[in-house]
């Protein structure tokens, strides 16, 4: 029988993977789709677009970490404020000021009123839109902790079973069958996309399989990834054959396409980590990485912009796709080296 048993485990090593490997592909996702949309079907442009939907796992690995970690703990509402509520506001409040500093070319004529309007309106930039969702889970985890805490596992499934069929399979239908549509009177904002992902991390996280089940289990997750990914490029090149240029309809976080990537991801790193012994060192290493990756994050857009000249040259000498994944690491590395010395600054660690 399958079981729920919350996991009061305070370090995990597949949670440090999924970090690292989650913040990678962020970086994938914001620097691989000029070589589709530059290039027509091709090895490269098919091995290409393949590269950029995986990334869009990441966000929902993001999400659903969050849930598997926070949705464990009881926390005061002083505790909350204190350590997540209070720290995402002055992340983005510092962040955006960096943001605006670095690239704002009249920066004499900044106005911190303005600003500060500003920043509550929408993001400084594109990524950090991330953080204002985030906001958004902290303030709602007191709430959405103490309903799970008495949900048993039909209760899971039930909600997850919802969740994927409102939020990702009805939206993905309605993209190719347009006139298929509810009442815009029917709302169920608790099986929203993030709030979802959210509560189904905690639920991946604590779920039991039997050991005789686990195998197959992870082969019907396999097929699904593979199975969803192949969909997924097919249908993004028909568009191009039948527009001439790309259209991105399969590139939405919520739509059931990306779910069956981000969800296998999430079940097959736990297995594999939960598993298989690592020696210390690579504990380590893996751990040291983890601990910078929100770093990384608030950083990588500053460096994909200011790197743009490095980009060029290595694309003018290399095959594109090969140049791509040759920046994304140096993008990674610098942005690690930089969270790594921002980090001894005593207020700055606080916030990373």
């Amino acid at each position: 029988m399958i079981k729920i048993k919350e996991n009061t485990t305070n370090k995990v090593l597949y949670y440090d993977f999924l970090r690292t490997f989650a913040c990678f592909l962020v970086i994938v996702n914001h620097t691989v789709s000029f070589i589709f949309l530059s290039t027509k079907p091709s090895p490269t442009w098919y091995l290409s677009i393949t590269y950029f939907f995986v990334s869009k796992a990441a966000v929902p690995i993001f999400v659903m970490l969050s849930g598997a970690l926070l949705l464990r703990k009881d926390y005061t509402y002083k505790q909350l404020f204190s350590k997540k509520i209070l720290r995402i506001i002055l992340t983005i409040i510092v962040f955006s000021f960096t943001y605006q500093f670095i690239f704002v070319e009249n920066f004499n004529l900044f106005n911190p009123i303005v600003f500060l309007g500003k920043i509550i309106k929408e993001p400084v930039t594109i990524p950090y839109w991330y953080l204002y969702m985030l906001l958004g889970l902290y303030i709602m985890t007191p709430m959405i902790r103490k309903m799970i805490k008495n949900f048993n596992y039909k209760d899971f499934i039930y909600f997850n079973v919802v969740f994927i069929i409102f939020s990702g399979i009805y939206p993905l239908v309605t993209l190719y069958f347009p006139t298929i549509q509810y009442s815009r009177f029917f709302t169920i904002p608790i099986f929203s996309t993030y709030i979802g992902y959210f509560i189904l991390g905690y639920f991946i996280d604590n779920i039991k399989i039997p050991q005789k089940k686990y195998k197959k289990a992870m082969i019907i997750l396999s097929v699904l990834f593979i199975f969803s990914l192949a969909i997924q490029v097919i249908l993004t090149s028909r568009e191009y054959y039948s527009h001439g240029q790309v259209i991105l309809k399969l590139d939405n976080v919520g739509l059931a396409t990306i779910m069956s990537l981000a969800i296998p991801m999430f079940f097959l790193f736990k297995h594999i980590f939960s598993n298989i012994v690592f020696s210390d060192r690579i504990q380590s290493i893996l751990s040291s990485i983890s601990s910078a990756t929100f770093g990384i994050y608030l950083l990588h857009n500053m460096l994909i912009i200011r790197l743009d000249n490095v980009a060029s040259f290595l694309n003018n000498n290399l095959n594109w796709l090969l140049a791509c994944l040759v920046f994304q690491l140096l993008i990674f590395i610098a942005c690690f080296i930089i969270t790594k010395i921002l980090q001894k600054i005593p207020l700055i660690k606080k916030l990373l």
